[in-house]
């Protein structure tokens, strides 16, 4: 290239010995280019006002990306712990090393240490590196087979350019061997379409036939769908005694109702309210420590039923008879309209935990309304 060097811009020779410098700062060119870089004013004497220069950009930096702010003066005193300058021996006050002044011999003695001083000054990344060191790492640096950080850094890059290439190279085979499949996939289709073709010439007088058991599953598929989603409401009251309220959510962990109050003194049981659900659809009781579920479905033969799983042993009540329920077990029961199922913790004595549960089928007049309220949880 024959253009003339631009004093603002970096030729590739100037780019190289950057380079050089940049990735292994213990080398005599490298302790040299750096220093003259934070010698600002030329005088051969790295001072607190050449450094700090440099500083305040990498702490703006560090606040930009979230880092922790490192004061300049504390890094100071940690450089005086690496480097040990005799301007810096003074003890560390307040913060504050002594009156920085570096001169070329001095980073030049300790040219293992000196880089770290030259990353917190330029290379944010590396600085922050060093911060979080794994000691375990270094442990691996030293006995690796590197005489030097440039050839860390050489063989880092030669192993990165040659995972890109294999990368490369599998993501052309890749390619390749999809090309290939979405060719053979055009070919089976060709012969596929013969085939459905021909088949549909000989299916014709099944067509008919076939198209009424389409009809026929459809409209009994959108009957059970309606089935499915038949909404109705349950009637939850609180027969505990021991002054907890009932809550009752549902399956997303919304209020189904308000907290149900418990039986006061004299009564047989706490306040009761309706919550209007859907068949499939489930609503956990909870009072303090107590806990049972109780699930909807639609039964085969029409009607509602109500299942209980249970994580703890419980009774259950129902047109005379009492079950207890083992924990892990779940039991279902056809729900007559209006029929009520007595929920109850056995361990309680007298009944001081429990809930009464009983289904209803909805009117007409009310189907809107449950599901408005159904619709109104749902986006709550």
């Amino acid at each position: 290239d024959d253009r003339p060097a631009r004093a603002d811009a970096l030729s590739y020779a100037d780019f190289v010995y950057f380079m050089l410098a940049e990735e292994d700062k213990s080398t005599d060119a490298a302790m040299r280019y750096w220093f003259q870089c934070v010698d600002v004013d030329g005088d051969g004497v790295v001072d607190y006002r050449d450094a700090a220069y440099f500083y305040d950009v990498q702490a703006r930096r560090m606040e930009c990306l979230g880092h922790d702010v490192i004061s300049f003066d504390d890094v100071l005193c940690q450089m005086s712990d690496l480097l040990g300058p005799e301007s810096m021996r003074l003890p560390c006050c307040a913060g504050r090393a002594g009156e920085l002044r570096l001169v070329l011999d001095d980073v030049m003695r300790k040219r293992d240490q000196a880089g770290v001083f030259f990353d917190a000054l330029f290379s944010l990344d590396k600085f922050v590196a060093f911060e979080q060191r794994d000691p375990f790492a270094d442990r691996l640096k030293r006995d690796d087979p590197f005489d030097c950080e440039w050839d860390r850094f050489a063989a880092a890059e030669y192993a990165r350019l040659a995972t890109e290439e294999d990368q490369a190279e599998e993501e052309a085979a890749a390619a390749a061997a999809a090309k290939a499949a979405a060719e053979k996939a055009r070919e089976a289709k060709k012969v596929e379409r013969a085939k459905a073709e021909a088949a549909q010439l000989a299916a014709a007088e099944q067509a008919a036939t076939a198209a009424r058991a389409a009809e026929a599953a459809k409209a009994a598929a959108a009957a059970e769908a309606a089935k499915a989603a038949e909404s109705f409401k349950i009637f939850v009251r609180n027969v505990g005694k021991d002054g907890a309220p009932l809550e009752v959510t549902d399956a997303a962990g919304k209020a189904a109702t308000k907290p149900l109050a418990a039986a006061k003194p004299g009564e047989a049981a706490g306040e009761g309210e309706f919550a209007y659900v859907t068949t499939g659809s489930k609503l956990t009781l909870r009072s303090g420590d107590w806990r049972v579920e109780v699930e909807t479905y639609a039964m085969k033969e029409g009607g509602i039923g109500l299942a209980f799983p249970v994580q703890t042993p419980t009774t259950v009540e129902h047109a005379g008879k009492i079950v207890t329920l083992a924990a892990g077990a779940r039991e279902a029961y056809a729900a007559p309209n209006g029929g009520f199922f007595w929920v109850k913790d056995p361990s309680s004595s007298p009944a001081l935990k429990g809930a009464g549960v009983a289904a209803y089928a909805l009117k007409d007049d009310e189907k809107a309304r449950a599901a408005a309220a159904i619709a109104a949880r749902a986006a709550a």
